[in-house]
């Protein structure tokens, strides 16, 4: 998708990102990827400008948040989340910046550990 400047990160939100809560709820993982160029806008989509206009992630865990609220009589909910920056071939966890980021790439079905 892609939104032109008329939009604020409640248009990008609603239209992108909300959603992903209902898939979330019936049982998936889910993931907002944000690309593109130095300065086209990433971390203000992701984080916002203040109350006057939050980011995707806020107004996705005050939605998530909500949600559980909604079920937690019926339903255990456990909530997990990592946050991560990738820049030049680097991976940060911008959640607890400084520990490492372990992954497991997958090469014609078998598991390399970089």
């Amino acid at each position: 998708m892609v939104f032109g400047p008329e939009c604020d990160n409640g248009d990008v939100f609603d239209r992108s990102t909300k959603d992903l809560v209902d898939v979330v709820f019936a049982g998936f993982n889910c993931s907002v990827f944000v690309y593109g160029a130095t300065g086209a806008g990433k971390t203000h989509t992701m984080l916002g400008a203040g109350e006057g206009n939050p980011g995707l992630t806020y107004r996705t865990v005050v939605e998530l948040y909500q949600r559980v609220e909604e079920v937690r009589e019926e339903v255990a909910c456990e909530i997990i989340v990592s946050y991560l920056e990738v820049y030049n071939e680097t991976v940060v966890d911008l959640i607890n910046p400084g520990e490492l980021v372990h992954f497991l790439f997958f090469f014609r079905n078998r598991a390399f550990p970089k």
